[in-house]
Parts: C-alpha cells; sequence; structure tokens
C-alpha cells in the first residue's frame, strides 16, 4: 500500500487498558490459529484504534487496523496482518466502521465470506480512572473532529475530481468534435477529390470517344485511297484533304499518325494510278501493234491465198486438158497405134498436171505459216475476230489442198488408165 511510511509515523501506542475484542471461528485451519484469540487496543491509524493480539505467532504480530480509501476503494476497511499497511494480509472486511465488524471477512482477503469468523468487541470504560475516561473523551471528540476535516477533504476531494472529470469529459467532448470535424473536413476532401477525378475521367473519356470518332471518320476517308483509279485519283484526293481538315484538330494525340496515313495512302494510289496509266499506255500500245500484225497477216494470207487460188486453178486446168484427152479411153476400141497415140497424150496431159499440182503444193509448204496462222496470234482485245480468221484461213486451205490433191488422183487415174488401154490393144 502507498501510504504505509505515513501510517508508521501515525501509529500512537495506548496504554494497555483501552477497549479489547476477541476472535473466534474460521474454517481456514492455517488462518484460524493466526488470528483466534484475545486483542487489546494496541495505537491508532486513520482514526481508527489498532488491536494487537495478545500472543505473537511465529514471532509476529498479529494486528488488526483500519485503512481509508487513499489508495482507492478496494483497500479500505479493516484488515488482519503482521504489519500495519504491509503486504502480507490474512483476513479482510469492507465495511468502514469505527470498530472492527463482527461478521463479514474475508478469508483469504479476496476469497469469499467466512460466516463463522467474528469479531466480538469489548468495552473497559466501567473500571477506568476519570482521568482515563476524560483521555477516551478527548481521544473521541479528537477522532470526530479528524473524521469531520477528512469527510470535508474528502469531499474537496470528489468536488475537485468531478471537475476535474467534467473538464476531462468537455475536452473530451471537444476533443472528439475537433476529430469530427477533421474527419468530415478530411471526408468532403477526399469525397470532393474522387469527384474531380470522376469528372476528369469523363472528360477524358468523352475526349477520347470524339478522337477515335474523328481518327474514325479520317481513316475511312483515307481508306478510300485504295479504290482509287485514274479517273477518280483526283476527286479522292480533294475529298480526303476537306476530311482532315475538318476532323484533324479533334483528333489529338492521333493527328500525326493520320496525317502520315494519309500522305503514305496517297501516295500509294498515286503510283499505283500511275502504274495503271502506263500499263494501259502499253496495252494500248500492244493493241495497235497487234492490230496491225493482224491486219498485215490478213493481207499477206489474202495475197498468198490468191497465188494458191491460182496456182490450183492452174492445176485444175491442165487436169480438165487430162480429162479431154482421156476421154476417148472410156469403152472404145483402139488399134495398138491409136492406143500409143492416145497415151502419149494422156502422159504429156498428165505430166503437166502433175507439175501443176506440185507446184501448188510446194507452195503451200513453202507459205503455209501465212496461208495457215497459228492459235498463238489471237488476241484478247480482238479474239472472236482473229478466231474467225484462222478457222477460215485453215478451212480455205484444206479446200484448196482438196482440189489439188483431186488434181493428182485424176492424172495418176488417167496415166495407168492410158497404160492400160494400150497393153489392150497391143494384145490383140
Amino acid at each position: 500500500q502507498a501510504s504505509q511510511q505515513q501510517q508508521a509515523a501515525q501509529q500512537q501506542p495506548q496504554a494497555a487498558g483501552g477497549s479489547g475484542l476477541s476472535v473466534q471461528g474460521c474454517q481456514n485451519a492455517t488462518v484460524g490459529n493466526i488470528v483466534r484469540g484475545t486483542y487489546s487496543q494496541y495505537s491508532e491509524n486513520h482514526q481508527r484504534a489498532v488491536y494487537r493480539r495478545s500472543e505473537q505467532v511465529n514471532g509476529l504480530d498479529v494486528l488488526v487496523y483500519y485503512w481509508d480509501d487513499r489508495d482507492g476503494p478496494n483497500f479500505c476497511g479493516w484488515w488482519f496482518g503482521p504489519k500495519v499497511g504491509g503486504d502480507q494480509v490474512w483476513a479482510y472486511n469492507s465495511e468502514r466502521s469505527m470498530t472492527p465488524p463482527s461478521a463479514g471477512w474475508r478469508v483469504p482477503y479476496d476469497g469469499p465470506v467466512d460466516g463463522t469468523f467474528s469479531v466480538n468487541v469489548s468495552g473497559a470504560d466501567g473500571g477506568a480512572s476519570p482521568q482515563q475516561q476524560a483521555y477516551a473523551q478527548q481521544q473521541h471528540a479528537q477522532q470526530q473532529q479528524q473524521q469531520q476535516l477528512l469527510q470535508q477533504q474528502q469531499m474537496q476531494q470528489q468536488q475537485q475530481q468531478q471537475q476535474q472529470w467534467a473538464q476531462q469529459q468537455q475536452e473530451e467532448k471537444m476533443r472528439q468534435q475537433q476529430q469530427e470535424q477533421q474527419r468530415q473536413q478530411m471526408e468532403a476532401q477526399r469525397r470532393q477529390q474522387m469527384e474531380e477525378l470522376q469528372r476528369r475521367k469523363r472528360e477524358e473519356e468523352a475526349r477520347t470517344r470524339l478522337e477515335q470518332h474523328a481518327a474514325l471518320t479520317a481513316r475511312k476517308s483515307i481508306n478510300d485511297l485504295r479504290a482509287a483509279t485514274p479517273e477518280n485519283f483526283a476527286e479522292l484526293c480533294q475529298k480526303v484533304q476537306e476530311v482532315l481538315g475538318q476532323e484533324l484538330p479533334r483528333c489529338g494525340s492521333m493527328a500525326q499518325r493520320c496525317q502520315q496515313d494519309a500522305a503514305e495512302q496517297i501516295e500509294q494510289a498515286r503510283q499505283r494510278c500511275e502504274a495503271v496509266q502506263e500499263q494501259r499506255q502499253r496495252d494500248e500500245e500492244r493493241k495497235v501493234e497487234e492490230t496491225q500484225a493482224f491486219e498485215e497477216q490478213q493481207e499477206g494470207h489474202k495475197k498468198q491465198l490468191g497465188e494458191l487460188v491460182g496456182l490450183v486453178e492452174k492445176a485444175e486446168a491442165t487436169c480438165g486438158k487430162l480429162m479431154e484427152a482421156a476421154a476417148p479411153l472410156e469403152g472404145g476400141a483402139f488399134t495398138a497405134a491409136q492406143a500409143a497415140d492416145l497415151q502419149k497424150v494422156v502422159n504429156a496431159a498428165g505430166a503437166e498436171t502433175k507439175v501443176a499440182c506440185k507446184e501448188a503444193l510446194d507452195f503451200v509448204l513453202a507459205q503455209r505459216q501465212r496461208l495457215e496462222p497459228a492459235s498463238a496470234l489471237l488476241l484478247s482485245t480482238q479474239a472472236e475476230e482473229v478466231k474467225k480468221f484462222v478457222d477460215d484461213a485453215r478451212e480455205e486451205l484444206l479446200n484448196l489442198q482438196k482440189r489439188i490433191a483431186e488434181c493428182l488422183t485424176l492424172a495418176i487415174t488417167s496415166s495407168v488408165t492410158a497404160k492400160a488401154a494400150g497393153d489392150k490393144a497391143v494384145k490383140r
């Protein structure tokens, strides 16, 4: 206990003739052997008498003393112990009576109440002298005065404690209010920051959507250049420039990239259109060349075909003479001399026909490329016309060759017939 040294100074030994007490019972055998016995008033502590057992236990005094609430309400009351205010105690009673209470003792001090433990206080005033009685009254009056003073001090302390507690409560309330205000301010700032962040986020999203839409519109116009032709290239370029003029200011960070893409697409489209123009020019030149070559071939074919027709007609003319010369041989009777003459005439006409046929065949072999155009000369632009020309040329050549073959066959047949007729006449 904190006031142990003060208590030691307040202890005043008393005369042996004061009041006494006796202790009985106690269920705890160890504590009972210590506390049971008779006690006499020994000294004073905290405006109460201190009692000491008439006999020591193991060389220790057994005291009964009172302790006020200076160390807290849990330490206020009557105690059994070897020393006033000491740490070693055996029993405790929380009553604040002027004399030790008869019942309600706890053994040990923090245990349950022992109903068998009893303290009986006995007075000794009847046999005291007048001086002792006067001294006792004086002591009692001083105790009453000290008790009143103590009560006043306690009330003042309580008032001060209440004031301090009220002040602490007020300060705590103010502190909590300040904390609440700070919390509200911080919450308002946080809410304001969140709203600002959300506003910026919405603005950023709106700006991004606007940039994306503008960039998409620009790229769509730029992509139209992929289908550019020499005829609409200038128109598409003008349209791209107009769209870029409208959309680039809204493209934001994508403006530079869109402008680069536009320049690249325009250049690529220009190169493609130039390539198309060049290819068209080459196709036109090739067409002119092929048309000219075709016309030349037609002209050469016509010329060569005319010469071949002349040679075939010449062969057919000699073949006609051969047929006239060989006509008498059909079914007639001839002498050997007549047969020999006819044979000579027929052989001569046959030889002339063969020469004419050979001349025509040699001409066909020499001029076959012009007389029979190859299919490789077909032009994509004039396929039908060229095809008809080639087919007609082949058909004409075949007809002419057939006529030559007929003439040649007739010449051979006539020669064989004339020889047969001469052989027959000689046999006769």
